[in-house]
């Protein structure tokens, strides 16, 4: 049992044991009553790494729905959850996020004593969780869980980002031809015009908005801009499947794992050279060649140091071990693997979205919020096929809104109550996902 003060009086809370995910449930007393959900979780920067704590007001994990028993303070349910980052000291602003709001169960926000209260509680659990003696063992048990899930996550971006990245380039490419094309056309109506004057030609040569001189001015603007799009989806590209990679591979022992006994921040394991393979539309990294290219003429590779006579190699126990005849790795129980090189008809390449996060709660939810924003709306009433709900706002200026759930790929794993979004053919803008009262509050604030 661990107590602390906070800004409404001493709480104490009480460990359980930890579950097969390697969770563990605090109940708390005195000041405030509920419970604290904690488990290790990937790190925010890189999903394959194992080095962050997060905490959550609640029964259930951040990426579910909260479930009670909530925490309370003076009878009111508040949700919300808090990461710490081992990675960073305790004691500097980035060694803490907040992916999800202090608010309460009606997505109204902490009051100002009770959320200095919730962040102390949430800082607290998380603290002991990281101290404790098996929390390599409860780092590990955390990967196992969630490594299924995320690797299906990771999938999909990586296919979006695929994507994205092919449609940048052909945008880039288009601009450039018809910039090209608009300019020749100009020289040659500009040829015409000087051999035999004329009033047609003068108009098609003036610079006029979408004409060929305006054109060949702000299309290799354009082409830049995409292709710097590409360039960018090509890192992310890079990002996800180094991640995706790291997760795939089997994560090592407790004992071999931790490198230090404080618990509170450790080296990730290096990547080996023969780690799984991933399919790209662009070979972007020595890792995603295909298994298939095996059996044919292999390509050059970069000639490797020779190791130095008398080292012993390292021993095979180790999951960082690696041998001249490249054992195969084993794959992790209930883990699906991308394939190398997927077959048209293969599914896993790309999973379909999924809509089951828009529950009626949240539904009802975003009602309350856009009423008690003042805004004026109705809903086409499809709550049964959420992939076809939409509701329609108008803000104070008249304008209308759209507003509809977000995919699954779309919503973050931290935020799972932010699964909204809205646009505005009038503003031609779309606003990032966010939670009911966010959406609500952004359409109300927005200027004239």
């Amino acid at each position: 049992m661990i107590t602390f003060a906070t800004p409404s009086g001493p709480v104490r809370a009480v460990p359980s044991q930890a579950d097969a995910a390697g969770a563990v449930r605090y109940m708390l007393s005195g000041a405030a009553s509920g419970t604290v959900h904690v488990t290790a979780t990937s790190s925010p920067a890189r999903w394959d790494r194992f080095d962050a704590v997060r905490a959550t007001l609640g029964s259930t994990s951040a990426r579910e729905l909260p479930a009670e028993p909530l925490v309370r303070i003076r009878g009111r349910a508040y949700q919300g959850n808090t990461v710490r980052v081992l990675a960073y000291s305790a004691d500097v602003p980035w060694g803490w996020q907040d992916p999800m709001p202090l608010v309460d169960t009606d997505d109204r926000s902490a009051p100002e004593q009770a959320s200095p209260t919730l962040t102390a509680i949430l800082r607290a659990c998380a603290s002991e969780y990281a101290a404790r003696s098996d929390f390599p063992s409860l780092q590990h048990a955390a990967r196992r869980h969630d490594t299924p899930q995320l690797l299906k996550w990771k999938d999909a971006m990586i296919s979006h980002a695929e994507r994205a990245q092919a449609r940048c380039l052909e945008e880039a490419e288009a601009h450039r031809v018809q910039a090209a094309r608009s300019l020749a056309a100009w020289w040659t109506l500009a040829r015409w015009f000087t051999a035999r004057p004329h009033p047609v030609l003068a108009l098609l040569l003036a610079s006029g908005r979408e004409s060929l001189a305006h054109r060949a001015e702000y299309l290799p603007k354009w082409a830049e801009i995409s292709r710097g799009a590409a360039d960018e989806e090509g890192r992310r590209l890079t990002l996800f499947q180094s991640e995706y990679e790291g997760l795939a591979r089997p994560a090592a022992a407790p004992e071999a794992a931790a490198t230090s006994t404080s618990g509170t921040r450790r080296r990730p394991p290096p990547i080996r050279a023969n780690g799984p393979i991933c399919a790209t539309s662009t070979a972007r990294t020595p890792t995603t060649r295909s298994r298939a290219s095996k059996s044919s003429t292999r390509p050059a590779r970069k000639p490797q140091p020779r190791r130095p006579a008398g080292r012993r190699a390292r021993p095979a126990s180790a999951s960082t071990a690696s041998s001249p005849a490249r054992t195969p790795i084993r794959p992790l129980p209930g883990v699906a693997y991308r394939q190398a090189a997927p077959a048209p008809d293969h599914e896993e390449r790309c999973p379909v979205a999924s809509f089951a996060h828009a529950t009626p709660e949240r539904c009802a939810q975003l009602g309350r919020a856009l009423t008690a924003a003042g805004l004026a709306w109705s809903d086409n009433g499809r709550q049964d096929d959420p992939q076809f709900l939409t509701y329609t706002v108008t803000d104070p200026h008249g304008r209308m809104w759209q507003v509809s759930p977000a995919t699954n790929f779309q919503i973050s794993p931290s935020s799972p109550g932010q699964i909204w979004q809205a646009s505005c053919a009038a503003l031609m803008t779309r606003v990032p996902v966010l939670s009911a009262r966010l959406v609500a509050e952004h359409i109300k604030d927005v200027p004239a």
